[in-house]
């Protein structure tokens, strides 16, 4: 990721695995415009230090630069590795001037010296779907949403382009949050049980002590051979889907190639990976 100070450039379309939180929904994905009271006379090129702050049990890390104030939280600061959490993001307009925003890959995580390690959700090449999410944001207005990741290490950035247009080809300026900072415990995995026969399926099963939680999973699956084949699948970021029951099927009885992943909220995901 070229990345040296605040700069970002987005290059990925807005994941899809996200919840919109406001008024009305802007792009593709997770981009509302909100009333946010007063405005800032701050020029777009004003810059100042990262902030760190908690409220109300959450920790959440803050920039302002380039005219917007980018913050990216998760309700708490210990989480079991490879957990599956929902990130918050946020940002508002502190510039006289209307600004245009992309996106781009949201919220990250990353290792210590930088290394992307979500997304993907999925190893396996795949159908990634999703779009380009770009809004044009008034003086003193504020975006943001939520997206689901994958704690896969102990460090969360958001990122932004300002001030270009990805639709069409218009580079903008990168603005990205300081490294939220979590410590991440043992892995509290659940288990997958593989049944091949009469027809390939998994069930999940869960240590005892679970207390239970919503269950999320993303799947890809290969049904065929080349050129007759059927695949299916999000392997960019998933496309998060709530389990109805811990039984998951792919979308034919004996699929080539099978990689699933699911876990409950703000617990470790496991993941299975079949094939043929």
């Amino acid at each position: 990721m070229p990345c040296r100070g605040n700069l970002f450039l987005a290059r990925m379309p807005r994941p899809r695995s996200c919840r919109v939180l406001g008024c009305f929904a802007l792009g593709a994905c997770a981009l509302v415009d909100c009333g946010d009271s007063g405005s800032s006379s701050l020029a777009a090129s004003v810059s100042r230090p990262p902030l760190t702050v908690r409220r109300s049990g959450s920790v959440r890390v803050v920039t302002i630069s380039h005219g917007t104030k980018l913050s990216v939280s998760v309700k708490r600061r210990v989480y079991p590795r490879d957990a599956l959490v929902r990130a918050y993001f946020s940002m508002r307009n502190v510039s006289p001037h209307t600004l245009s925003v992309n996106s781009g890959n949201g919220v990250e995580v990353v290792t210590g010296q930088r290394r992307v390690v979500f997304p993907p959700a999925l190893s396996t090449p795949g159908p990634t779907g999703g779009g380009l999410s770009v809004a044009y944001l008034r003086p003193g207005k504020r975006i943001g949403g939520s997206q689901l990741v994958i704690l896969r290490a102990g460090y969360i950035i958001e990122a932004v382009s300002v001030g270009g247009n990805v639709r069409l080809g218009v580079p903008g300026v990168g603005v990205v949050t300081p490294a939220l900072h979590l410590t991440l415990t043992a892995p509290d995995r659940p288990t997958f049980v593989l049944k091949t026969s009469p027809q390939v399926l998994a069930d999940l099963q869960f240590a005892r002590g679970f207390r239970g939680g919503r269950i999320e999973f993303t799947q890809f699956y290969q049904c065929g051979e080349p050129p007759h084949e059927l695949q299916v699948g999000s392997s960019l970021y998933g496309s998060w889907t709530i389990a109805s029951s811990l039984r998951f099927r792919p979308g034919c009885a004996h699929p080539v190639r099978w990689q699933l992943i699911a876990g409950a909220i703000d617990h470790s995901v496991v993941t299975l990976n079949y094939s043929k």
